[in-house]
């Protein structure tokens, strides 16, 4: 009888024991999970926008003129864990030592993109040095629409390109690069570009994008 209480006894004594140790442990796992979780809303806050700029051109001339092009980026909706949805709004156009101006193309692109968080440690970064830049990668898809008949008919379907994607946080920019183009035909965007994120600043690209883009409306 004096055995088995000692032993039952021991047995508490190691169960209070490991009690007392894993208690902390699992209030730093919660703590630093609950951290984490906070920054990735944070961050996928700071994800939707407006972007834009001039993407360089394979072709750079038609005719002998110059051949302008504009883009712009609205990410319309993010979910928590880093997906996000929107459209691309592109235009191209010409223009003469005269400056007249001959439209050319103009689309709207849906798209479906992710960018997979990653934790870096809070310190003082330099936005415009790009070295100093927390990163962060993904992908994006150009798609037919966002409203296809997913009961019926898969996604990759309704894919007509798709993009990796870089995004420098500080700089509220995010590069792009073409992986793989499922249409050949239809390919109507450039392979690579850097768009900006709007601040409301008179001076940034969205001013311009958007005027090249409702010149060539006219097209």
């Amino acid at each position: 009888m004096e055995l088995l209480t000692c032993f039952n006894r021991l047995c508490w004594e190691h169960i209070n024991h490991i009690v007392g140790i894993g208690t902390p442990v699992i209030l730093l796992i919660w703590f630093c999970y609950s951290q984490y979780q906070l920054h990735l809303k944070n961050y996928c806050n700071e994800i939707a926008g407006i972007y834009a700029g001039f993407p360089e051109l394979e072709k750079k001339f038609r005719d002998g003129h110059r051949i302008q092009s504009g883009l712009i980026l609205n990410i319309c909706d993010v979910d928590s864990k880093g997906y996000f949805r929107g459209e691309f709004s592109y235009g191209e156009m010409t223009y003469n030592n005269q400056f007249e101006i001959t439209p050319l193309r103009i689309g709207v692109y849906v798209f479906l993109g992710k960018l997979n968080y990653f934790f870096y440690w809070d310190k003082n970064r330099h936005p415009l040095k790009v070295e100093e830049n927390r990163v962060y990668y993904g992908k994006l898809y150009i798609i037919d629409r966002l409203d296809f008949q997913f009961e019926k008919i898969k996604m990759d379907q309704y894919i007509q390109m798709e993009f990796s994607i870089t995004h420098f946080r500080e700089l509220k920019a995010i590069k792009f690069s073409i992986l793989k183009n499922y249409r050949e035909e239809s390919h109507e965007l450039p392979n690579d570009f850097i768009l900006y994120k709007s601040i409301g600043l008179t001076t940034e690209p969205l001013q311009g994008a958007q005027e090249i883009i409702n010149e060539s409306s006219n097209a």
